[in-house]
């Protein structure tokens, strides 16, 4: 928009196309319009004639100058409407609440090698807890940290089909040999000091999850003996009733893996992802952009929203025009000040957070 001063220019052609569309209710012929790059930004402007829009009332010139800023709010309103019913809009070919679907796995992660997780797999359980939504796999993956290793019922017969599975007084370094792939494990009776190398798939892939004996019945209970406190033997299943188990550290999972809330069948659950994060952003920049107008800014809508305002509602009541202008020019001062203010601590809060990080 153009007043007589520099463009006002936009992120968005939502905004411009407000003032237009007002500015063409008004009467106020429209001189044109296109894109311009303001520093490194590129940005949209529309341009009207100044001698008619001195012509018409305070009201009409204030419908014209808000309207880009409703034209942000309605379209930050349908961003919101439509993403708070995306399950509902995208329900014939993704759901929700029947897991969740890994978007990501790094390859150098223990998930991420041969018979890991891989893109696409859909998770439903962490041992024993079962995982439904992007929340339930976090707060699965947090109970296993916070409580001791589980261990699996198993038949005596298995663990002593091979004479090589029981060691007696033994360590947990030189319980498997380095070239076994099998796993060390110990009862849960702390009384029972012998350690089996044991298949750990074969072990585990249908086994009951137990803590002690007693949660078994005519089995014992067979605890993974693992290196570190930290770390744990877990049996994440997917959708296809297939098994992948971790051995290491919890923290490992979160930073290696990435989930999306949304599982399909039919397509990849990045395009639901994408659809989400694309009505994310155009609610956070339309309601970014309809405040950032709001505020009386050199250029932007507040500063003819408040002249308006000033010279016209408030005429009567501060007549000299001297006056007037430096009460405009006090509130656009502020207003700069407020922003540069808000700027400056998003960036201190920005460098703590990646101090922290670091």
């Amino acid at each position: 928009m153009m007043t007589g001063l520099p463009y006002s220019c936009r992120l968005f052609p939502v905004h411009e196309f407000g003032h237009a569309l007002a500015a063409s209710r008004e009467k106020v012929p429209i001189e044109g319009f296109g894109l311009a790059i303001f520093g490194i930004f590129p940005m949209a402007y529309v341009r009207m004639s100044v001698e008619h829009l001195r012509q018409i009332n305070i009201s009409q010139q204030l419908r014209i100058y808000s309207a880009g800023i409703w034209h942000n709010l309605v379209l930050a309103a349908v961003a919101l409407a439509l993403l708070s019913t995306s399950p509902f809009i995208l329900k014939p070919l993704y759901q929700q609440g029947n897991g969740v679907t890994v978007i990501d796995v790094k390859q150098d992660s223990g998930l991420g090698q041969k018979g890991g997780l891989m893109k696409e797999d859909t998770l439903i359980g962490v041992n024993e807890c079962l995982v439904q939504t992007e929340n339930n796999w976090k707060s699965c993956i947090h109970q296993e940290y916070a409580k001791l290793q589980s261990g699996f019922c198993v038949h005596e017969a298995f663990y002593k089909k091979e004479d090589i599975a029981v060691k007696k007084n033994g360590t947990s370094s030189d319980c498997c040999p380095e070239t076994n792939k099998n796993m060390c494990f110990r009862f849960s009776d702390h009384d029972l000091d012998q350690l089996m190398c044991l298949p750990a798939r074969e072990l585990a892939e249908n086994a009951k999850m137990c803590v002690d004996h007693q949660d078994c019945w005519r089995e014992f209970c067979l605890i993974p003996v693992l290196e570190s406190k930290s770390e744990r033997f877990l049996r994440i299943k997917l959708s296809s009733k297939r098994a992948v188990f971790y051995v290491g550290p919890i923290e490992e999972i979160f930073s290696s893996v990435a989930v999306s809330p949304w599982v399909s069948n039919y397509a990849a659950v990045c395009y639901a992802d994408m659809f989400e994060l694309l009505l994310g952003y155009i609610f956070s920049f339309s309601c970014g952009l309809a405040i950032l107008n709001t505020i009386p800014l050199f250029w932007l809508d507040g500063n003819y929203i408040i002249e308006c305002v000033i010279n016209g509602y408030l005429k009567s009541f501060i007549s000299e025009f001297s006056c007037r202008y430096m009460l405009i020019f006090t509130f656009k001062i502020v207003g700069c000040i407020g922003l540069l203010f808000s700027i400056l601590i998003s960036l201190l809060k920005f460098d703590i957070y990646k101090f922290n990080e670091f």
